[in-house]
């Protein structure tokens, strides 16, 4: 495991795609305190600078802050407790996804512990922003999953765009209220959570179930950082545009 991410294969095998607290801080995953919040670009922990109202993330320039504070600043705030013990991700509402400011009313800003139990999304591990999911402290169970659920697209196998079969085998059984987190400890803010739900969703509906014998690629040719780029700038320009939805503008910082 040279990239630090939990490939996606080996999610496949066993009943239960969990992740323990050792495998999210495997040894290519580096502490938030060596890593730039913004670049990623790896440095020992006295050439960083933290933000010392949050105390959360860091950075390796000047720059790196001020490109990354349109970002941070909707999460950012004063933590209680130790400091550099929280990390922080997103609170949703499990259900249908059909817009964009549909899933933003669903959304909370999660800031505590990280879950030491999720499961990894295998999707976006490929466009190199793996993201984990588990459940919320509040427990709320649904006898049915819809198949474009926010769950749906995340839990994805990469092939098909459909639910793999460890998360659907106990569907039934399965909490409405999870957290989403950054796998290798970097802020999950809102609106980029909001982007990969839309940019999966989008995959899904356009490209999944053609034949290969017609000449497309598969499904996992398309799940690439490259693309979910392209679609982040178009995406956020689109919700710009949007008179009813404040606080989104061009895309000048790569999410990822």
């Amino acid at each position: 495991m040279s990239t630090g991410i939990l490939s996606p294969g080996s999610m496949s095998s066993g009943p239960s795609p969990t992740l323990s607290t050792a495998e999210l801080s495997d040894e290519h995953s580096l502490a938030p305190s060596q890593r730039c919040s913004a670049c990623a670009r790896a440095a020992p922990a006295a050439a960083m600078k933290r933000c010392t109202t949050c105390c959360l993330v860091v950075y390796c320039s000047p720059r790196c802050q001020r490109a990354h504070h349109a970002l941070h600043t909707s999460v950012c705030a004063p933590q209680r407790g130790p400091a550099y013990a929280a990390a922080w991700g997103v609170r949703f509402r499990d259900a249908p996804f059909e817009h964009g400011r549909d899933l933003a009313a669903a959304l909370t800003p999660c800031v505590s512990t990280p879950r030491t139990h999720g499961w990894l999304c295998p999707a976006t591990a490929l466009l190199g922003l793996p993201v984990y999911i588990a459940p919320a402290d509040e427990a709320e169970y649904a006898s049915a999953k819809e198949l474009t659920s926010v769950c749906h697209y995340l839990m994805m196998d990469p092939d098909t765009g459909f639910a793999l079969d460890s998360w659907t085998a106990d569907v039934r059984h399965k909490e409405i209220n999870y957290c989403a987190f950054h796998y290798n400890q970097h802020p999950l803010t809102e609106k980029t959570f909001e982007t990969v739900v839309a940019f999966l969703k989008m995959i899904v509906e356009n490209m999944s179930g053609l034949s290969t014998s017609d000449g497309w690629t598969g499904l996992r040719s398309y799940l690439t950082r490259e693309a979910f780029q392209l679609f982040s700038r178009m995406y956020w320009a689109e919700q710009a545009r949007d008179g009813e939805r404040e606080g989104w503008e061009e895309l000048t910082q790569a999410l990822v």
